[in-house]
């Protein structure tokens, strides 16, 4: 009885070994390709079950090694040859899960990958496609969502950087980019670029606006430094901007003698004239004043004449005035003729010069006038160009 016994033990033990093992209950082989081959319909297996100590505890721990750690972050660990790790894919995992995301390489095409909790990425997250999909990244219940980091946070647009990829931002409909930067650099808002009040409690915010173009792009060059106190921004017509120096500044030149044309020609009464250099983006407020009369022997004789402002000697078109004066023949009763003159130019940028010039008109009786004096006397004329900002 004993021979035939260890016969069939043998037979038994042969077998197991040439074809794995199955533990079942209904007697079926085990499956080819299986050392061992459990199957159940109402049971499972258990696999060591222990402490986080317990489990640090064992000794020289085998490449593979499967326990589950009953206390801590409870889960199925293996050791890795190096360290113990937990085994966390789950496609159904609830929120609070103290599941994690571990390094690897993974591709799944036919569930999603969900994270719950808490989670720490040591690593790149590389997702191969043309989209990220899905319903969205909730912040919980602030809608927030935290990059905390002690370096640069950075988003690569392209890798291969040919120069086709932007980082946008879209409106609800997800198809207008809001906000959008591209490889090169530009930035792009759609609608209003709004910068909130400072302090600890904002509520006001200063918004920029670009107006409609009908036309061309336009692009606005700021300068390149602050500028100084008190200078404003203007610009070449171009869209490069530049600090300019609110100029209002204003040059009064006297006349120095006397003049008495006997002619129709225009003379330029002496010291009534100033050369200057122009900005092209200034107005210049000219005026003059003064007075002619007639000073001769002869009584009841009149004195013409005309005054004119000129410009790089060129009469101002509507800067002319024409006076008469009369003798009665003596100083105290001599006549005076005033001029008044004042006008507004626009200068093209350079030097320009600008005199007051008169003559002797030709009516019948009258005699050739005096032009103003020098030296601060009562008829000496004058003239100032005032500096203006557009």
């Amino acid at each position: 009885m004993k021979k035939l016994l260890f016969i069939l033990f043998v037979v038994i033990t042969t077998n197991m070994f040439s074809q794995g093992v199955a533990i079942n209950t209904d007697s079926s082989n085990p499956d080819a390709s299986a050392i061992l081959d459990v199957k159940a319909t109402d049971k499972g297996v258990l696999i060591p079950r222990m402490t986080q100590s317990q489990k640090n505890a064992i000794a020289s721990p085998a490449t593979g090694l499967l326990i589950y750690q009953s206390d801590g972050t409870s889960g199925f660990y293996y050791y890795n040859s190096s360290a113990w790790v937990i085994i966390n894919y789950d496609n159904t995992v609830s929120a609070g899960s103290s599941n994690y995301i571990q390094n690897g390489t993974s591709t799944q095409t036919s569930s999603n990958y969900n994270i719950s909790g808490n989670g720490t990425l040591g690593g790149d997250i590389n997702v191969n496609g043309s989209d990220i999909n899905g319903p969205g990244i909730s912040g919980g219940s602030n809608g927030i969502l935290r990059i905390n980091s002690n370096t640069d946070v950075r988003v690569a647009l392209d890798k291969d950087a040919n120069g086709s990829q932007s980082f946008d931002v879209t409106n609800d409909g997800g198809s207008t980019a809001v906000f959008s930067v591209t490889e090169a650099g530009n930035v792009t808002a759609n609608g209003y670029v709004r910068m909130l009040e400072a302090g600890s409690t904002p509520t006001y915010y200063t918004g920029i606006q670009s107006g409609d173009l009908t036309g061309s792009n336009l692009t606005l060059t700021l300068p390149t430094s602050a500028g100084t106190n008190g200078q404003f921004m203007q610009t070449d017509g171009s869209g490069v901007t530049s600090w300019s120096t609110l100029t209002q500044s204003g040059t009064t030149v006297n006349q120095t003698l006397t003049i008495t044309p006997t002619t129709t020609t225009m003379v330029i009464i002496p010291g009534l004239t100033t050369t200057f250099t122009a900005d092209a983006s200034h107005v210049y407020f000219v005026t003059t004043h003064g007075c002619i009369y007639d000073n001769s022997a002869t009584i009841n004789r009149n004195v013409n004449s005309q005054i004119g402002v000129y410009i790089d000697g060129v009469i101002l078109n509507g800067a002319t005035q024409a006076i008469t004066a009369q003798n009665y023949g003596t100083t105290s009763l001599w006549g005076y003729g005033p001029w008044s003159i004042t006008t507004m130019v626009t200068l093209s940028a350079g030097s320009h010069t600008i005199n007051v010039r008169g003559n002797r008109r030709t009516e019948s009786n009258i005699d050739s006038p005096t032009i103003g004096g020098a030296a601060a006397g009562a008829c000496q004329g004058s003239l100032t160009v005032l500096t203006l900002t557009k």
